[in-house]
């Protein structure tokens, strides 16, 4: 179990005993807002209002990587694949990033202009394959998107965003 707090830091209890085992004193410039754990690499996510992720290593305590691409506050981040994470932010954007070229900025993104984003859920449809996200946005409640005639079970995510892409496109959207 992670705790976020607003000086950046992050701490790591243990869920039966509640003590303390990691800490990451100031990780983050400004308030810590998310973590996601990737437990078959020891891997800790965080985002923070400070427009950065970071990935830490939970064996050796250390910071793998920093990311300030974002234009604003990161809201929600979550591991998607064996290389790429996704993030939201309050810059209006939805981002899938290969970690290992994680300087070179992300693979793909959605676009909401004027919209500030917090949170990303999936429903996967199981008569359609078809994936919906839901995308919260702090003033317009949650967006919904799925493109049409698509099967997710037959692409990658970043396929899938690229049909999301295509989609708003197509219907002047974008």
């Amino acid at each position: 179990m992670a705790g976020c707090y607003q000086d950046g830091s992050i701490m790591i209890f243990d869920r039966e005993t509640k003590y303390m085992t990691h800490s990451f004193p100031k990780i983050h410039q400004f308030e810590a807002w998310y973590t996601h754990f990737r437990q078959e690499k020891s891997i800790l996510y965080s985002c923070s209002d400070d427009c950065s992720f970071k990935a830490l290593d939970l064996k050796s305590k250390s910071l793998i990587y920093s990311c300030k691409k974002h234009d604003a506050g990161v809201t929600w981040l979550k591991a998607i694949s064996e290389n790429e994470v996704m993030t939201c932010s309050y810059d209006g954007t939805v981002r899938i990033w290969d970690e290992r070229y994680i300087k070179s900025g992300s693979l793909e993104q959605l676009n909401f202009p004027g919209k500030s984003l917090w949170d990303v859920n999936f429903h996967l449809c199981e008569e359609t394959g078809k994936l919906w996200m839901g995308i919260a946005a702090i003033y317009d409640g949650y967006l919904f998107l799925s493109p049409n005639k698509t099967d997710i079970r037959h692409q990658s995510l970043t396929e899938h965003f690229r049909a999301l892409n295509k989609m708003e496109e197509d219907n002047g959207f974008s």
